[in-house]
């Protein structure tokens, strides 16, 4: 049984994907900030390097974890926390397999759509530039910080993931809340794009991405793009 060690796993895309992984006939190994309470998950490790015992087996990563964006206000230090949570952790998961000689396989990381322009009002492919926001920063050093694993592995995917929708929470349970009352509220001029994806399709994605070896690079994970007003209309 091929094992994966995941970070961000008992978050809301994390939990359901190791589900999948399960049900697919992988193990998984989720690393936390929270104390170990089961053989699948190890903690955060004190020294600054994973213990090489833990790694010896894995033959993939997936790099989900990271501060959230929207549930504090985006003060200096909390902008270097929202940085420093997707970054650090990635060089940590390297120095750590490095030191243990092990090769994963793959390495995928999750990264956002708000890599680019978010006033733009045309289709954008993956070859499109950076935007010059807070939100295009993060994604430039959290994918940064992936590609330096080309040091270990080939295969490199990074999955620029836009709001993920699903009715067990996340997102769309803080949207619902206003919407109930008929409250449909929009965010400034409200004809910025939303671009979005369900939970299960981007489960789907991640899945994909481990099974098929010719996914490597860069890929816009999103089923499709509301206008933010219009979102709002919808729900």
């Amino acid at each position: 049984m091929a094992k994966i060690l995941l970070t961000g796993g008992s978050d809301l895309i994390g939990t359901t994907l190791r589900l999948h992984l399960l049900q697919s006939g992988y193990s998984s190994l989720n690393l936390s900030r929270r104390r170990s309470e089961s053989p699948d998950q190890i903690s955060w490790p004190k020294s600054g390097y994973i213990d090489a015992g833990h790694l010896q087996e894995v033959q993939g990563i997936i790099h989900l974890a990271g501060a959230g964006e929207a549930e504090k206000r985006w003060t200096p230090g909390r902008k270097k926390e929202i940085i420093d949570s997707r970054t650090e952790l990635a060089l940590l998961l390297l120095h750590s397999f490095k030191a243990a000689g092990v090769k994963p396989t793959f390495f995928i990381s999750a990264s956002g759509t708000g890599y680019y322009d978010s006033a733009s009002d045309k289709l954008l492919g993956e070859e499109d530039r950076s935007g010059n926001d807070f939100l295009a920063e993060v994604c430039r050093k959290w994918e940064t910080s992936a590609m330096a694993f080309s040091e270990i592995t080939e295969r490199i995917i990074i999955l620029r993931t836009g709001l993920v929708l699903a009715a067990q929470g996340g997102v769309l349970r803080k949207l619902l809340a206003p919407a109930k009352y008929g409250i449909g509220t929009n965010f400034g001029s409200g004809e910025q794009y939303w671009p979005w994806i369900h939970l299960e399709d981007m489960c789907g994605i991640y899945m994909h991405a481990i099974r098929q070896k010719e996914v490597n690079g860069i890929y816009n994970a999103v089923a499709g793009s509301v206008c933010q007003k219009d979102f709002a209309s919808c729900l």
